[in-house]
């Protein structure tokens, strides 16, 4: 298979629309795939194999067997191989050829609970938000500007007309000259691309060909993995950009859905006790708050309880939210 057939089949692999043929290939590939096997290799991906080899050894390394357990076809490690050779080798050896003068690509993460600010090479600025990873090389070269995102994270982007800037972050692929826009990408959740300021065009695959938009400002782009449509929205930006100035901010969000912020928020593992409580809308806005307040707002107005045992977890008890109150807004 050449590079772009592996990359297709694996974008339809993660939108679960893979046939039982295009799994086996995928299936045989990864099992072919051997840093050792340097024909293969050249064959595939020509004078960058050495490279490849030695992305892929290191992938090797950190994926530990796992126990036998089935995602449809495929094992759990396979996926995560497939993902990871996606991303390192197709993006980073394609995008980002050998130059010297690139030095090493370098990873910044912020853990739960955290945020951080950093200033690529270009003089780009990026905040991370808390539970986010950005990969970037530590000089772009003169052809392109290409970054890697898991989480979310604000850009506000150097413009350069002659170096586009883009951001892959799993399905999604966002180019920009100069401008200013947040990207949320957090594994097993929908995507979304809201803009600030200029236009930014948004790609991810599609049944036939690739999806692609183009926003305007307090414009969103959004990527709904189930179904693996790409559409677009007007947007609320004070909402969206909230987190960036430290507010919390649920604008009629489910409660399951503000629980994985919260989360992710206060580096805390919380668990709803029944199904109906994933349902509950929420709306509030809490700035500089800590964990307790917030929950006793939520248990105030949406007649629900919470449990903090020993360990820190915390269970959200309830029978749901029927009357759907919302809290003031400040």
């Amino acid at each position: 298979m050449t590079e772009h057939e592996i990359k297709e089949i694996i974008d339809k692999y993660l939108q679960g629309k893979t046939t039982a043929q295009e799994e086996q290939l995928l299936e045989d590939f990864l099992d072919s795939y051997q840093p050792g096997n340097k024909d293969w290799n050249k064959e595939l991906l020509g004078e960058r194999s050495e490279k490849a080899t030695q992305l892929f050894a290191k992938v090797q390394q950190q994926i530990s067997p796992q126990p036998k357990r089935t995602y449809r076809i495929m094992a759990y490690w396979k996926v995560a191989a497939a993902v990871i050779f996606l991303v390192a080798i197709s993006w980073a050896i394609r995008y980002w050829p050998q130059d010297p003068v690139t030095g090493p690509l370098l990873t910044k993460a912020t853990g739960l609970g955290q945020k951080s600010t950093l200033v690529l090479s270009d003089g780009t600025q990026v905040r991370l938000n808390s539970g986010s990873e950005i990969t970037y090389p530590q000089r772009f070269s003169q052809q392109n500007r290409e970054v890697i995102l898991e989480g979310e994270a604000f850009f506000d982007v150097k413009n350069d007309p002659g170096r586009p800037f883009i951001i892959h972050s799993t399905v999604l692929k966002t180019t920009v000259l100069g401008t200013s826009f947040n990207i949320s990408a957090f594994p097993g959740q929908d995507q979304h691309v809201t803009v600030a300021t200029g236009r930014v065009k948004v790609e991810a695959p599609g049944e036939v060909s690739r999806q692609e938009v183009i926003l305007s400002p307090a414009e969103q782009a959004y990527f709904n993995r189930a179904k693996g449509n790409l559409g677009t929205k007007k947007i609320d930006l004070v909402t969206v950009l909230a987190w960036k100035e430290g507010v919390l901010q649920f604008d009629k969000v489910t409660l399951e859905q503000a629980v994985k912020v919260l989360e992710r928020w206060y580096n805390v593992r919380i668990t709803l006790a029944n199904e109906a409580l994933k349902h509950c809308v929420i709306r509030g806005k809490y700035k500089d708050e800590n964990l307790r307040n917030v929950l006793e707002s939520l248990k105030f107005v949406n007649e629900i309880d919470y449990q903090w045992d020993s360990t820190g977890h915390v269970t959200i008890t309830g029978k749901g939210c029927p009357t759907q109150k919302t809290t003031p807004m400040e």
